[in-house]
C-alpha cells in the first residue's frame, strides 16, 4: 500500500457538544464568508439538514469540501480534499491535516461559533474517499497505519489507531490521542513542519 498514491484524504473532528441554537443559517454565513478572496475555488453552499445521519451543510470547492456533518450520528466538522496532491503519502497526510486544522480553527473562532462548540481534540477520523484506491480492509489498515503514525506523531504525540470495520463504508480510521492538545496548540505544532 505504501506504493499507492493516496488521494482524496478526508479528516473529521467531533463536537463534544454544540449549542442547539446553531442551525443552517450560521453555517451558511460562515461558509459564504470563506468564499470571497480565498485562494481556493468554491462552487456552492448546499443545505442538507433534511438528511439523517449524514452531511448537514456543505461548502463545495474545486480543491476541497468543508461540511458540518453528523454521519454516524456524531456531529463534527469534515474536510475533504478532492484533487491530486504532490509529494509522498506522509507529506499528503500532513498537509491535509494542516489545512483541516486551520479551517477548523477559523470555524471555532468565528463569532457565530465561539463558545458554542466544544471540539474533541482527543479524537479524529481519517478517511480515504476512494474505495477502489484504498478498500476498507485490514490489509489497507496495516499499510496506512505506519504512514499515519510516522506523519502525525510529531504533531499529536502518542495516539492509537482503530479501523472502522465496515467493508460497505469507505476506508476510515479513528485516531485517539493519549494527551490531547488544544486546537490552537495543534495549529502551532503543525505549522512548524
Amino acid at each position: 500500500m505504501n506504493h499507492v498514491n493516496l488521494q482524496k484524504i478526508n479528516w473529521k473532528i467531533f463536537f463534544n457538544k454544540i449549542d442547539p441554537s446553531i442551525r443552517t443559517h450560521e453555517w451558511f454565513t460562515l461558509f459564504n464568508e470563506w468564499i470571497p478572496g480565498s485562494p481556493e475555488i468554491f462552487v456552492d453552499v448546499a443545505d442538507y439538514f433534511h438528511v439523517v445521519d449524514g452531511p448537514k451543510v456543505i461548502l463545495v470547492g474545486h480543491y476541497a469540501d468543508y461540511t458540518f456533518d453528523d454521519t454516524g450520528r456524531r456531529y463534527g466538522f469534515l474536510y475533504g480534499s478532492k484533487r491530486d496532491r504532490e509529494g509522498d503519502n506522509g507529506k499528503k497526510i500532513l498537509s491535509t491535516f494542516a489545512e483541516f486544522l486551520k479551517r477548523t480553527q477559523q470555524m471555532a473562532n468565528h463569532p457565530l461559533f465561539k463558545g458554542k462548540i466544544d471540539l474533541s481534540t482527543n479524537e479524529f477520523l481519517f478517511l480515504i474517499n476512494d474505495r477502489a484506491l484504498v478498500p476498507n480492509t485490514p490489509q489497507s489498515f496495516e499499510s496506512v497505519k505506519s504512514l499515519l503514525e510516522e506523519a502525525l506523531k510529531p504533531v499529536l504525540g502518542a495516539f492509537s489507531l482503530d479501523l472502522v470495520k465496515d467493508p460497505k463504508q469507505k476506508f476510515q480510521v479513528t485516531l485517539k490521542v493519549k494527551q490531547p492538545k488544544s486546537l490552537d496548540d495543534l495549529v502551532k505544532s503543525i505549522s512548524s513542519f
